[in-house]
């Protein structure tokens, strides 16, 4: 019989594609991972409440704490099936040269609204706009954030 490989951990299954080096040359683990996705959802609900502001038909129900759990929801949804109607809806996009992107984008917030009673969308129209206001200042976040709240690439 061969030799049973040692069991890892599941923060060690996780982050062992994505180990990369930081500025102080030390191996960023687990922890790095966690503190970039921590980040990250924390620009997400600030700029949820911006959508918020600028968008009359979407409102969040609560204080920042909600927010973040709103913005977990998104992610999550945008996350599994966000990216399945991309990939089903390829032809489309492909055909409308990405605009068809803004209604995958409205469908993922109209579903995290559906799954929380804290985000309320008046109507398609504000899904789009919020989606595409969403995917827009999350770009913008996403240039200026430090190198180091990035995912590292893969070696």
């Amino acid at each position: 019989m061969g030799q049973a490989l040692p069991r890892r951990s599941l923060c060690g299954a996780l982050t062992l594609r994505f180990m990369a080096m930081n500025e102080l040359g030390r191996r960023s683990g687990c922890l790095g991972m966690l503190v970039r996705i921590a980040i990250r959802l924390l620009v997400l609900a600030v700029i949820i409440g911006l959508v918020e502001k600028i968008v009359p038909g979407i409102h969040v129900y609560g204080g920042f704490g909600w927010y973040v759990w709103v913005a977990f929801i998104f992610s999550v949804v945008n996350l599994i099936l966000g990216t399945l109607f991309r990939l089903l809806s390829l032809p489309l996009i492909v055909l409308t040269l990405g605009l068809f992107l803004l209604i995958v984008n409205a469908a993922v917030l109209g579903i995290t609204a559906a799954l929380t009673t804290h985000l309320s969308v008046a109507n398609f129209g504000s899904a789009v706009l919020g989606g595409f206001l969403i995917a827009l200042f999350s770009w913008v976040a996403a240039l200026l954030m430090p190198p180091w709240t990035r995912s590292p690439k893969a070696p």
